[in-house]
């Protein structure tokens, strides 16, 4: 039996121990180097020429490919990368994974790697990656300026950006997936770059299609510095996350990328399109979008620097949904701020769906006309109490109005459309119905909208508050109102303080607006002015309310105040509310219908300001008051009717009214007044006043018009008469001078007036007229309207002259023809008159023109000068003209005129050829001839007119611009030419001279406007088919200025659906752009040219030409590359099937395999119509067909002589041919090994498992297998290669022969090499057993015979004891040993060490288990239990106590004796009163020294030692009692009698206390029956508890028992006689 030693070591010396052991080991495999493969062709450090990978390759370092080599990745490969590693190319990478078996790039496990790097040096060298997968990366692809084809790429976990694009890259990527981006950072990084998918800057312009994005931190696809792309069917979800930037699926700034097809999902947002650099131009454009439960916005469009807007469309978006923004599917509900934001910027939108948002549809802040919007529906969208963030579309603070045309909002959390603090909005088509307040709320803000339909929305439909310069127009409103109370916030149209003062501008107007069934009236207005409702239409307001109600009591402050404008009203009511109904309110109405049941118009006019109101061409009605008017301080009108449908009162307070032509229908109609009214009406219609009520002082004047002639004997009207009107009553008198015709009306004169008394008198006007001191007078009673005549019989009078040419001061050319005329003037007396033209210089004009035969006649036309005959009858010079017109009585009047004749300047009349423009510029081409004609230019006097033409301010050098000998000087039409300009703005001037007047300069400002290039090419074809090449020669467009051409060719052509699409064919600058050279698509094409300048003036400006082709179908093209013609091989041979240089020019590229080295005949883009698809064929004459629809394979011929054509048909043409012949023998077998590999590596404790399953004979012939080793030894003979064989190999170097051999006698053999190193040893530890428990005592076995070393060097073996973090080693045990142990757990750990420092744990963990104390009840021996009171007593004690596991360590006695107790130790260990020491015997004295009689109490304790593992001691124990006798031992009967009570009592206790101990030795039974090992809490008890209750519970009976005892009781039985009854506890229970 070995013995144990202590030796400690800590836990982490063990795991040091364990971690040297295996490291020990793998240091003796040989070094292979930084990099590693499966494939001996990628053993290299650096790639070759060509250099291909397969199976797994390891990178430790960095991988370079250089710029003239190339990398092939076999498909299936997997790449293994350490931390930091990366791929870089500058050459060429072609990766062939497939999707059955894609290229793997991941880590070692160490750390992450860097992906792929394409530098710039590899732009245009072909790189394609096929299939590949990217795991736990840093960054999976980065592009520098490079344009790989990336295909079925898939990006797993990594950590920065998944494909990151630098300075101006331009892949193609298709079928992209990237997985799970930035989630391994325990911490969130410092930095925000990192969990992005796709990130595209610096120019960086890829084409991308087909994109899976999910899980990812900062963004999907994140755009900076002017980068663009196209990008088709993008998927990205789950963007959330980030700390220190914007979680988002897409992010473009600063860029210009096109996306068609977007989905975005789950996104902290969905997409920004965000302005910072005003250098850069901002244009994201997006096409069939759908964003879905992002969790704070949809899509937002902003300017970084809020303050300086974007004042240009940074967004094009069609097709635009936006769904759940904020909602259940949102990863946190509740949080959303927007579904689509536009923020000091602008966007074109057309056609958007918003619907199911937790938050504002459309929220615009800062924004301008640039905004527009198009066919926009929001549906169930709006935070809920969020007020303007409650609606479907807010506006702030945009003072150019966006403009929003087709906009639908329907069911929003809060109103429609939310226009508040500045935010403008303009636009048409508007429906704004359901939402869940109002439809439309304009608060401090402007509006113009056209065409609005507010139906059944929760409050008012329209709701303005502090509106200015709102325009709406067709607006249509019904069934608003049903979740209000009142009219305030359920009328169909509410305005609240929509002006409060009135003005020029701003007005607040509806035109042509209906309200129908609106809950709460049509409209309630309350503090508005400059309110305009025109044509105006309400029908059946619900809760009998008015139609309109406007109070403006609320405006009080000085300048508060104005009118309410209501034009062409018309109202349907049906209640007893009034139809209208004006609160303290000035309003100018014009046109007012009323039908139904109503109580007919209440208007109180007591404003904040004295105004006049105005009620016209209204036909009233209504019951009780049809019409109460107070509080007006004047109300005019016209054209106001009662109609028969007034049927209530007409009442009038505190009001002075003026109305013309109102119109009783009825006639009898009351007016009511109050004492403090008064009314006039003019020219009433059957008004029966005498029926009106007239308190007090309140009147009514009835008013007519009249009119006034003042004419002569003859009955011609007298100009200028004077005249004096007086009244008699109720009129001021006046004076006027009639007019010219002697005609004056004068209108709503005061006629009479009625009293409270009745009728008053009729006004006498008299009227005295006067002209020429002649004079006379009428009069007349002013009872209704009047034409009054005051005749003056006058003495004759003089013509009222009237002369009309010439006017004074009119000057003339010299000699020419002038015009008097007074043919307009006329005589009061009907006299003929005579007219008299004298001149100042030449005499009576009459007589020396009168040769003229236009000067016959009254003389009232004199022409001068007008021909030969009386040429030079108003001389030159400065007149006199005087005009004297007399009668025939001879009365005259007179006048004189001054007039010139003088030699005048020309009269200069230009045109030119283009026009002037109305600004008086002539703006043409530059090299556009310019016609110039003065023809029309004259010299009044006839003088021949000498010209000059010049140009100023554009030319240089000479020419017709500044020389005059170029022309004759007497020309009145030049053709110039502006094409040798040097600067775009010229001033032309030319003079007119008639060599006596100063010249007359005309002159015209040119600007000369850049010219776009003429557009004109034409088409060469080689042929008529798709792959015939085509010219488009557009070499003959030439721009007139020489400027750089801009050129685009466009090509229009049906797409697969038979829609017509433009595609670009090429867009660049220069006279190379002119000429493109290429294939067209089969089909009809039209090709467009269009050709612009660089120059800023045309940009944008293009010139276009188009022609029309058509392409004809190509037959396919069949070429057999490999095999060659005539090649011989055998049946095992795996031959190459390839068709290079095969095709069909009709089929995309795309469509065909990626086959390195292979050429295909296709077109290298999707043909616009579709690809074509040809069906390919290869037969053999002897096997049939051998393969379809592959233009690349691989595969065996059977033995024999192969003829083998290839065939293609494309559906469209002929079907083509390639043949060539196969001489094909029989082979042996092939050996067709899974595993081992060659260069397989192996330690000697492997088995190598031999699986050559693929194995297989070409042609059918039965064969075996024998594996022999390097020296000829058999592994295997004769065997079935089908099944798998085990075997080991010792270590070394060995070289396998696997020999196949046939039926035919036709061998193969292949030879292997292994390595095969040194093994570290096995620990097996045969006993102790794992997790086995041992019994008490038992003697341990330790045996590591299970331990084996395949080399046979096991030099150690070591044995421990693990405690806790200790180490305690086993002495003298090497394979084994036996060993004694205390009871407890044990760890025992086995460690064995060969001669190569290998190593191996063993590990077992087991309990000995441990036995209680059992003491001997008949063992107890007292050497004297009979005490004398009060005497000193030496007692000893002896018991038999059994322990099987040898740990009793504790024996105690005590002695309990009322107050007294002794307490003593016990020991078997041969000393004291011990006899024997170990022989079971426990002894122990005590000296006891009783005070009184009674029965001392013994007990004795076991207690165990508490063993490893265990928790707990295990005891036992033993009671006695002692009785003490009194020093006197004499009793009298006297005492026995009285003891007699005392003794039943003892009795039953005694009774009790055996119960007692019989259950008290039941609970140590089971107690002694718990193991080391044993489940305490599955007894329910704990044994410490149970321990200590007991000694409680048995201490306070045996007091008990001591309070009752009488020690003179007699003939007891003896306390052993007791204890032999039992040893009971107490029930615990």
């Amino acid at each position: 039996m070995g013995s144990m030693a202590q030796k400690r070591f800590s836990a982490f010396s063990l795991v040091a121990i364990m971690l040297f052991s295996s490291w020990s080991m793998a240091m003796n495999l040989p070094d292979i180097g930084e990099f590693e493969s499966d494939n001996n062709d990628a053993a290299s450090a650096g790639a070759r020429a060509v250099t291909t990978w397969s199976g797994n390759v390891w990178l430790n370092s960095s991988y370079s490919i250089a710029i003239t080599d190339e990398l092939i990745v076999s498909p299936c490969t997997q790449i293994w990368m350490d931390s930091g590693t990366r791929i870089f190319v500058d050459g060429r990478l072609t990766i062939e994974g497939t999707i059955a078996c894609p290229a793997k790039l991941q880590s070692q496990g160490t750390g992450d790697h860097w992906g792929i790097r394409f530098n710039s040096s590899s732009y245009g060298r072909g790189s394609v990656i096929d299939n590949l997968t990217i795991n736990n990366a840093i960054y999976g692809i980065t592009v520098f300026s490079s344009n790989p084809l990336l295909n079925n790429v898939t990006v797993n976990d990594a950590d920065e950006v998944g494909i990151d694009l630098f300075n101006g890259a331009s892949p193609r990527i298709n079928d992209l997936i990237i997985d799970e981006g930035g989630q391994d950072f325990i911490a969130p990084p410092t930095y925000w770059r990192y969990g992005i998918g796709m990130s595209v800057g610096n120019y960086s312009t890829p084409i991308v299609n087909r994109v899976t994005m999910n899980t990812l931190v900062t963004s999907g696809i994140n755009f900076w510095l002017n980068a663009g792309g196209l990008f088709n069917n993008i998927t990205i979800s789950n963007v959330t996350g980030g700390i220190n930037a914007i979680s988002v699926g897409v992010w473009i700034m600063d860029s210009r990328p096109l996306f068609q097809d977007l989905h975005v999902e789950k996104c902290d947002n969905g997409i920004y399109v965000r302005h910072n650099d005003d250098s850069i131009t901002t244009r994201a454009v997006l096409r069939n979008v759908t964003i879905e439960d992002s969790m704070y916005r949809g899509l937002k469009v902003d300017k970084l620097d809020g303050t300086n807007y974007t004042n240009y469309q940074a967004a094009v978006i069609s097709d635009l949904t936006i769904t759940g923004t904020g909602g259940p599917g949102a990863k946190t509900q509740g949080l959303a701020q927007a579904a689509l934001e536009v923020n000091a910027s602008g966007i074109w939108l057309d056609g958007a769906t918003i619907t199911d948002n937790d938050a504002v549809g459309i929220r615009l802040y800062f924004v301008d006309w640039n905004t527009e919007a198009y066919n926009v529906t929001i549906e169930r969208s709006g935070k809920a109490g969020g007020n303007a963030h409650a609606a479907g579309l807010t506006v702030r603070s945009s003072y150019f109005a966006p403009k929003f045309n087709g906009l639908s909002i329907n069911d929003s959390e809060g109103v429609g459309i939310w226009s508040w603090g500045g935010g403008a909005l303009q636009g048409n088509n508007w429906n704004l119905s359901g939402n869940t307040d109002e439809g439309l709320y304009i608060d401090s803000a402007t509006v113009w909208a056209d065409s609005v339909e507010l139906h059944d929305n929760g409050r008012s439909g329209v709701r303005i508050e502090n509106g200015r310069n709102i325009e709406l127009s067709h607006v249509n409103s019904s069934g608003n109102g049903d979740s209000a109370s009142s009219p305030d916030g359920g009328a169909g149209y509410v305005f609240i303080e929509s002006n409060d003062v009135e003005s020029q501008s701003g007005d607040v107007h509806c035109y042509s607006c209906t309200s129908l069934s609106d809950n709460w009236g049509g409209v309630w207005a309350k503090d508005s002015v400059d309110l305009s409702l025109d044509n105006f239409e309400i029908r059946d307001p619900d809760n009998d309310v008015p139609a309109i109600v406007v109070n403006n009591a609320g405006l009080t402050s000085s300048q508060q105040g104005g009118w309410v404008d209501m034009t062409n009203i018309v109202t349907w009511t049906n209640g007893s509310s009034n139809a209208i109904k004006l609160e303290n309110s000035a309003a100018q109405i014009n046109g007012l219908e009323m039908f139904g049941a109503h109580s007919g118009l209440y208007w109180n006019a007591d404003h904040n300001l004295v105004l006049s109101s105005n009620l016209s061409n209204a036909k009233l009605s209504g019951s009780g008051n049809c019409v109460d008017l107070s509080d007006h301080s004047y109300l005019m009108g016209t054209n106001v009717s009662l109609t028969a449908d007034c049927t209530g009162t007409v009442t009038i307070s505190d009001s002075q009214i003026n109305w013309s032509g109102l119109n009783d229908i009825t006639g009898n109609h009351v007016l009511i007044l109050d004492e403090n009214s008064d009314m006039r009406l003019h020219r009433p219609v059957n008004v029966d006043i005498s029926l009106a009520t007239l308190p007090g002082s309140a009147t009514i004047g009835v008013a007519w018009d009249y009119g006034i002639w003042v004419v002569n004997q003859l009955g011609k009207g007298i100009p200028s008469a004077e005249v004096e009107v007086n009244f008699d009553q109720l009129n001021q008198g006046y004076n006027y001078d009639s007019e010219y015709i002697g005609y004056n009306f004068f209108p709503n004169y005061l006629g009479q007036v009625w009293t409270s008394t009745g009728s008053g008198p009729h006004t006498t006007v008299t009227l005295d007229c006067e002209y020429d001191n002649t004079t006379n007078s009428t009069s007349f009673t002013l009872n209704q309207d009047w034409i009054i005549y005051c005749r003056l019989d006058l003495a004759n009078q003089a013509p009222f002259l009237i002369w009309s040419t010439p006017e004074d001061g009119d000057q003339y050319a010299s000699g020419s023809i002038v015009e008097f005329n007074a043919s307009e003037t006329w005589d009061l007396d009907n006299d003929e008159i005579f007219y008299n033209w004298t001149s100042s210089i030449d005499g009576d004009l009459f007589m020396a023109c009168s040769q003229s035969s236009s000067n016959m006649g009254n003389k009232s036309i004199l022409v001068a000068n007008e021909n030969t005959s009386n040429a030079g009858c108003l001389s030159d010079g400065m007149h006199d003209i005087t005009l004297e017109v007399c009668d025939e009585q001879g009365s005259c009047a007179s006048e004189t005129r001054e007039i010139e004749l003088t030699n005048l300047p020309p009269i200069v009349s230009v045109e030119t050829t283009p026009q002037i423009g109305a600004n008086g510029i002539l703006r043409i081409a530059w090299t556009q001839d310019v016609h110039i004609n003065a023809s029309s230019t004259y010299d009044p006097e006839g003088d021949e007119l000498q010209t000059t033409i010049e140009a100023s301010g554009c030319f240089s050098g000479s020419g017709w611009w500044n020389n005059p000998a170029l022309f004759n000087g007497n020309e009145m039409e030049w053709n110039v030419s502006f094409s040798e300009a040097v600067t775009s703005e010229c001033n032309l001037a030319i003079t007119f001279s008639d060599g006596v007047n100063p010249s007359v300069i005309w002159t015209l400002e040119v600007e000369l406007e850049n010219e776009l290039p003429n557009a004109t090419f034409q088409i060469i074809r080689t042929g008529n088919t798709s792959e015939d090449v085509v010219t488009l020669d557009g070499s003959s467009t030439i721009d007139p200025e020489g400027d750089t051409i801009t050129v685009q060719w466009i090509i229009t052509e049906k797409d697969q659906n038979g829609i017509l699409k433009e595609r670009l064919l090429h867009n660049g600058t220069g006279n190379e752009s002119l000429i493109w050279t290429g294939n067209l698509f089969k089909g009809a094409h039209t090709i467009s040219l269009y050709v612009g300048d660089v120059t800023a003036e045309n940009a944008g400006l293009w010139n276009e030409y188009s022609q029309l082709i058509i392409v004809e179908n190509s037959p396919p093209r069949s070429i057999i590359s490999s095999p060659l013609d005539d090649q011989v091989t055998d049946s095992s041979t795996l031959l190459t099937f390839t068709a290079s240089g095969s095709g069909d020019w009709d089929s995309w590229c795309e469509t065909y395999p990626n086959v390195s080295g292979v050429v295909w005949h296709c077109s290298p883009t999707n043909p616009t119509g579709g690809s074509d698809f040809p069906q390919v064929k290869w037969e053999s004459n002897i096997s049939g067909v051998i393969s379809e629809n592959l233009l690349n394979w691989t595969g065996r011929l059977e033995a024999g002589n192969h003829t083998i054509t290839f065939s293609q048909d494309d559906g469209n043409s002929e079907v083509t041919f390639a043949t060539i012949n196969l001489n094909v023998a029989p082979s042996a077998p092939v050996l067709g090994l899974f595993s081992p590999t060659d260069g397989d590596l192996f330690t000697s404790d492997e088995e190598i498992n031999w699986d050559a399953s693929g194995s297989i004979d070409y042609d059918g012939d039965n064969f075996t297998m024998t594996v022999l080793d390097e020296d000829g030894n058999i592994l295997l003979e004769n065997v079935d290669s089908r099944f798998i064989y085990n075997f080991r190999l010792p270590s070394g170097q060995h070289t396998l022969t696997a020999i196949l051999s046939d039926e035919t006698g036709m061998n193969s053999s292949t030879d292997f090499t292994f390595q095969v190193y040194e093994s570290g040893p096995y620990a097996g530890m045969l006993s102790p057993e794992n997790g086995r428990d041992y019994p008490p005592s038992t003697s341990l076995t330790l045996s590591a015979n299970a331990s084996v070393d395949w080399d046979n060097d096991i030099s150690s073996y070591e044995w421990y004891i693990v405690n806790n973090t200790l180490l305690e080693e086993i002495e003298d045990c090497n394979m084994w040993c036996h060993i004694n142990l205390a009871p407890g757990d044990y760890h025992i750990a086995l460690l064995v060490t060969d001669t190569q420092g290998g190593s191996d744990w063993a590990h077992a963990n087991i309990s000995l288990l441990d036995s209680a104390p059992v003491i001997n009840d008949s063992s107890l021996w007292i050497s004297n239990q009979k005490l004398i009171d009060g005497q000193l007593e030496e007692v000893t004690i002896k018991v038999e106590i059994l322990d099987g596991d040898g740990t009793l360590q504790n024996v105690k006695g005590t002695i309990t004796h009322g107050i007294q107790f002794w307490e003593f130790t016990m020991n078997d260990n041969g000393e004291g009163r011990d006899e024997i020491s170990g022989d079971g015997i426990w002894t122990g004295m005590v000296e006891i020294e009783p005070d009184g009689v009674g029965r001392p109490f013994l007990k004795i304790i076991a207690i165990d030692e508490i063993s490893i593992g265990q928790d707990e001691a295990k005891v036992d124990s033993i009671t006695a009692d002692f009785v003490v006798d009194p020093a006197d031992e004499g009793f009298g009967a006297v005492m026995i009698v009285g003891s007699v009570g005392s003794l039943i009592l003892l009795v039953f206790a005694i009774n009790f206390l055996v119960s007692w101990r019989r259950k008290r030795k039941e609970a140590f039974d089971e107690i002694e029956s718990w193991t080391s090992f044993g489940d305490l809490s599955s007894k329910g008890v704990e044994q410490v508890s149970i321990v200590e209750q007991e000694i409680e519970t048995t201490e306070k009976i045996e007091t008990d028992l001591v309070q009752i005892e009488e020690p003179q009781v007699a003939n007891l039985p003896s306390m052993p006689d007791l204890d032999e009854v039992g040893k009971d506890l107490p029930d615990l229970e």
